[in-house]
């Protein structure tokens, strides 16, 4: 059992499962990101429709909030509820 380091989601998702994610997220004190890719477009890249994912390896975590950031500079991303 891995504890979830940073949760991704979808821009996609509905409003409820929004709540529930960044609910949890601050509940367990772990960041939830938004990614500016619908549940369609990783769908895609991963061959499965998903919209949120739990990445528990650190240097994971560094790589992907860098890539993030990179994405969209201009874009607020990050949604924490601690």
């Amino acid at each position: 059992n891995r504890l979830a380091l940073l949760i991704l989601y979808t821009e996609d998702l509905s409003d409820k499962t929004k709540k529930e994610i960044l609910f949890l997220a601050g509940k367990y004190q772990i960041e939830a990101v938004l990614v500016p890719l619908t549940m369609d477009q990783v769908a895609q890249m991963l061959r499965k429709k998903i919209g949120v994912f739990a990445v528990t390896d650190q240097g994971f975590v560094t790589m992907l909030k860098k890539s993030l950031a990179n994405l969209s500079d201009d874009q607020p991303q990050s949604e924490q509820s601690n």
